[in-house]
């Protein structure tokens, strides 16, 4: 196996046009320079150098040599620059996963941020249900995770990242909101748009219903729609209801698109959550990003 300090002398030597120079280059001696790269002809069992009265001259062998050894140079050069820049949390590669809610209204405005602290992060930004993201964080497709439910396996260290609420909402004409109060009891008799599974506002949703002794099943019929926005555009123009992020409905319920529906004793208040693996080592970017959305925490 070739020694890479006989190449990185080989190098010099041809890049100096000289022993001496080499050896200034290198802080070592004429003869050790001379002795490094003997031993590499002796490794390759070719003569690469032929030495002259005013300098040196590469042999055929050496210039074919040459062309490949300071191709490894510069690639070793270029990997210890960038692992320096690594060590400062400056440069990498960072793989984020991030649930409907968060992926689409929140990190949008904390990536924009967080780029142009460091320019030098790329930073990738897929979406999925939360149940995804952590499976997703299990097998090392990411770095961190941004979910809106807290995902309960012992391998996941989550932390409280921003509040949201999960609401009630249905058409401006629907006819819970001509009721003073309205019960659980009277949005059960009203068809239901829910999340896919594996969501977090899903999760939410049947946990609160669970508490107050109700089940899917109570409802004439329920319809499963993905996306973050679905149950808002499935309820303007029927007599169904949605529980949808607060966050996401905020826009439309301005707009008098649709109306939230409060419901008496009921209250969906819930948390999104940076997870990352409790056990695996984070990268010094993923530390650096991490920390990063910590200091924006409610």
């Amino acid at each position: 196996m070739i020694n890479y300090k006989h190449l990185l002398a080989f190098v010099t030597v041809v890049r100096k046009k000289s022993f001496t120079g080499a050896a200034k280059e290198l802080y070592m001696t004429q003869p050790a320079i001379s002795w490094q790269i003997k031993n590499l002809e002796n490794e390759i069992d070719l003569v690469l150098i032929e030495r002259k009265e005013r300098g040196t001259k590469l042999t055929e062998a050496g210039k074919q040599f040459y062309m490949y050894a300071e191709k490894i140079i510069k690639a070793h050069e270029q990997l210890i620059e960038e692992m320096k820049q690594l060590k400062c949390m400056e440069k990498g590669r960072l793989l984020v996963g991030a649930s409907t809610v968060p992926g689409e209204y929140i990190l949008p405005a904390y990536m924009s941020r967080f780029k142009e602290a460091y320019p030098l992060a790329d930073v990738f930004v897929s979406t999925g249900p939360s149940e995804n993201i952590g499976e997703q964080l299990l097998s090392e497709d990411i770095h961190i995770g941004v979910v809106g439910a807290k995902l309960e396996d012992s391998r996941i260290e989550s932390t409280a990242f921003k509040k949201d609420k999960v609401i009630l909402v249905a058409s401006t004409d629907h006819l819970l909101t001509e009721l003073e109060e309205v019960t659980l009891e009277d949005v059960v008799k009203y068809p239901l748009v829910l999340r896919e599974r594996g969501s977090g506002v899903r999760r939410t949703i049947e946990e609160t219903l669970d508490k107050h002794n109700y089940k899917l099943h109570h409802f004439p019929y329920y319809v499963e729609l993905s996306g973050s926005r679905a149950g808002i555009t499935a309820v303007k123009n029927s007599n169904a209801v949605a529980w949808v992020s607060s966050i996401v409905a905020r826009d439309s319920i301005v707009l008098n698109e649709i109306k939230e529906i409060p419901i008496k004793y009921v209250d969906l208040n819930r948390q999104i959550y940076l997870i990352h693996h409790k056990i695996k080592t984070l990268s010094p970017l993923s530390e650096t990003f991490l920390n990063f959305m910590l200091k924006q925490k409610d």
